[in-house]
């Protein structure tokens, strides 16, 4: 059971490769769930504990793909997938901070994501703080 995006008919399961093909083609972009979760009893807790089953993603994902890119801002979600990853000795390319550009809105990369990455010990050659200019956008 895999969850995708399509644009036009092509089926994508990264988000970025959507919207690039949507961009060229100017066809909307969809999301489309597996129809087994039209079924699915969700009230059912997993047998595995959750920090397994995290393990197991972590896992899985650095199996599939040739270069893992941890998305961080230091909210909650990011949190959780960054420290599964080092918590398991989970190797990962790159983390990368996506700043606005300014600086008043850019806080929770600034006081919040930066310093944890450095309390986690992130190596800074792994560390992208990527910073739009005015021309970026």
């Amino acid at each position: 059971m895999k969850w995708y995006h399509k644009v036009d008919g092509k089926k994508f399961d990264n988000k970025l490769s959507a919207i690039r093909e949507s961009n060229s083609t100017n066809y909307p972009i969809f999301f489309d769930t597996p129809e087994a979760y039209n079924h699915f009893d969700f009230s059912i807790e997993p047998i595995q504990d959750f920090d397994v089953l995290l393990k197991q993603e972590a896992e899985k994902i650095r199996d599939t793909y040739k270069k893992v890119r941890i998305y961080y801002s230091g909210g909650s979600d990011s949190h959780l997938m960054l420290k599964t990853f080092i918590n398991n000795k989970i190797n990962f390319d790159e983390v990368i901070c996506l700043k606005s550009g300014i600086s008043s809105a850019d806080y929770e990369i600034d006081r919040y994501a930066i310093p944890q990455l450095k309390s986690l010990d992130v190596p800074s050659n792994k560390v992208k703080i990527n910073v739009p200019t005015l021309k970026s956008y």
